[in-house]
C-alpha cells in the first residue's frame, strides 16, 4: 500500500504548515497526496506518533484504506469531506483551545473519528434505508443505521495489522478507544440531536 504514496517520507514539514491552519483552508483545492500529507502532519503535531508508538507506515495504510472507504462518485460523502471534517476538528481543538483541556487519548480518538464519520456512506440517507428497508437497516436494527455502519467499517479496517494504529494499545485501553469512537461516530446522527 505504502508504494502508493512514497512521497510521503521525502517531505515532510516539522508541523502544520501556517496556511493549512486557517478556517478558510480548502479541502478541495488539495490534492489528494497534500491531503495525506495534511493529516499526518495533524497527528504529528499533536505528538500522536510519539505518544502512541503508530508507525508512519502504519498510519500511511490507515489513510489510504480510510481514503478508499469513501465513495468517489458522492458529491457530498466523499473523502474530501472526510479530511475537511479532521480539518475543522484540528481548528477547533487548536483555535478554540479544547486541545487545553484535551487529554492526547481524546484528541487521538476525536481525529480518527473526523476521518472515518462517514466511513462507506452511499449517498443516501438513514430515512431512505428506513424507508427501503435495506440490508444496512436490517443489519442496525433502524437505529443511527449509516453512522452504525461507518463505525463497523472503521474497526473492519483496524482488523487488518497493516492498518491498526492501535496495535500498541493496551486491551483496557482499546475498550475504551472503540467506545470513545462508536460514540464519536454515533453522535454525528443528527437525528440524535433534536
Amino acid at each position: 500500500m505504502l508504494s502508493k504514496h512514497p512521497s510521503v517520507f521525502n517531505v515532510r514539514r516539522s508541523s502544520v504548515a501556517v496556511n493549512d491552519r486557517a478556517w478558510d483552508y480548502d479541502v478541495f483545492q488539495q490534492s489528494e497526496q497534500e491531503l495525506i500529507h495534511h493529516a499526518i502532519d495533524i497527528f504529528d503535531e499533536r505528538g500522536l506518533f510519539s505518544r502512541y508508538s503508530i508507525p508512519m507506515s502504519t498510519f500511511c495504510n490507515f489513510l489510504t484504506e480510510i481514503k478508499n472507504g469513501y465513495n468517489s462518485e458522492a458529491p457530498y460523502h466523499n473523502s474530501y469531506h472526510a479530511f475537511d471534517v479532521l480539518h475543522v476538528s484540528y481548528l477547533l481543538m487548536t483555535k478554540c483551545g479544547a486541545d487545553e483541556y484535551l487529554e492526547s487519548f481524546n484528541v487521538l480518538s476525536i481525529l480518527v473519528a473526523a476521518l472515518a464519520h462517514d466511513l462507506g456512506h452511499d449517498g443516501y440517507n438513514n430515512a431512505f434505508h428506513q424507508n427501503t428497508n435495506s440490508d444496512h437497516a436490517v443489519t442496525y436494527n433502524g437505529i443511527s443505521i449509516l453512522e452504525n455502519y461507518s463505525a463497523a467499517y472503521l474497526f473492519r479496517i483496524l482488523r487488518k495489522k497493516e492498518c491498526n494504529i492501535f496495535a500498541r494499545l493496551s486491551d483496557e485501553e482499546m475498550t475504551k478507544m472503540r467506545s470513545r469512537l462508536i460514540d464519536l461516530i454515533l453522535d454525528t446522527d443528527a437525528k440524535n440531536h433534536y
